[in-house]
């Protein structure tokens, strides 16, 4: 008989289950219903949308369907089943929580914002300073970099080796401001030593440099509209370009210095403004060198500040090629000597 009334029992708790899960999702319902988000929806989102309200519906159907599993083995004191419902909730909530995670970073169906925090506004710190210092060096490259290019050349190596240093700090986990900066910085010192005695080998790290960056903004270009890929992926795309880049040295080598100069110059330019407007809290600094080595990070090209930044990339390069070509054919057309200079 007790068994008997034990099952009347568990049958009454999986109908009371059950409409407590109707009474949820009804409620859930108040503020704006799935209609009226639906109709009132824009932009390239709405769909996803959707697959996330349905993720929602999964994971909670799963857990009340674990709950009348739980009141059928406590009706039943199975504790053996209890256990097992209590490994099963478990690996729910983690299979959810990691499918919302990866939505929280910006790689689930609703591309929303990488979860970075803004700096200060109205405070100005290390790094302001930095980003005053890459704007600086983007002005010099884009206006003198051909012109004082046996002095400049170690700013390169400089550039390049704390650009692989932030990338390195981000793959290891160091997010702390101080020490990741302290690393790169180091790091680039340490190339800066180096072309200072193999100048060859500074042209090997342009091309690996130029091709490994070129492949991480391709790459993230890529992973805003493909579904998340494991991180290796990046290393294997940046191992891919820098390969390519170090086969093409010595072309890159006979290349115009003009043309180096002018295209880092146009990239820092670029990523000083990204900076800027993610300061400001108008956008999230995609471009920003702190930044864009985070595999996290995606370029979505429907952002104005987006383009506003791989435009001035663009123009400062351009501009850079334009302005020291002038300057170098107006250099040779100047006289070795001037009037009053001649010696007897």
């Amino acid at each position: 008989m007790s068994f008997g009334l034990d099952l009347q029992q568990a049958v009454k708790n999986v109908q009371i289950a059950k409409a407590a899960h109707k009474s949820f999702k009804a409620a859930a319902k108040v503020g704006v219903s799935e209609a009226e988000a639906d109709a009132n929806c824009v932009g390239p989102d709405c769909d996803g949308y959707d697959v996330l309200r349905k993720k929602v519906d999964d994971c909670l159907e799963k857990q009340i369907d674990l709950k009348q599993k739980l009141n059928a083995a406590e009706a039943a004191g199975d504790l053996v089943a209890t256990q097992t419902v209590s490994e099963e909730m478990y690996e729910l909530n983690e299979e959810c929580a990691e499918y919302w995670e990866q939505e929280a970073l910006g790689h689930g169906p609703v591309h929303v914002p990488r979860n970075r925090p803004y700096p200060d506004s109205e405070a100005f710190g290390f790094q302001e300073v930095m980003a005053l210092v890459v704007l600086a060096t983007s002005i010099i490259f884009i206006t003198h970099g051909a012109k004082f290019h046996k002095f400049l050349i170690c700013a390169v190596g400089m550039t390049i080796g704390t650009f692989g240093g932030l990338f390195l700090t981000e793959q290891f986990g160091i997010t702390e401001f101080k020490p990741k900066w302290g690393v790169s910085l180091a790091l680039g010192l340490a190339l800066w030593i180096a072309v200072m005695f193999v100048e060859q080998l500074m042209f090997s790290a342009v091309a690996m440099g130029i091709g490994g960056g070129g492949m991480m903004i391709i790459y993230s270009f890529v992973g805003h509209y493909i579904p998340p890929q494991p991180e290796y992926y990046m290393f294997v795309a940046i191992g891919i370009g820098c390969v390519a880049g170090y086969f093409l040295t010595d072309m890159v080598k006979k290349a115009a210095l003009t043309l180096i100069y002018s295209v880092l110059g146009g990239v820092l330019l670029g990523s000083a403004v990204s900076f800027t407007f993610w300061k400001y809290h108008m956008a999230h600094g995609d471009l920003w060198i702190e930044n864009i080595t985070s595999n996290d990070v995606t370029l979505d090209l429907t952002q104005w500040p987006v383009l506003v930044s791989i435009g001035t990339m663009a123009a400062g390069a351009l501009f850079g090629i334009w302005f020291q070509n002038k300057s170098a054919k107006k250099a040779e057309k100047e006289p070795l000597l001037k009037k009053g200079d001649e010696t007897v």
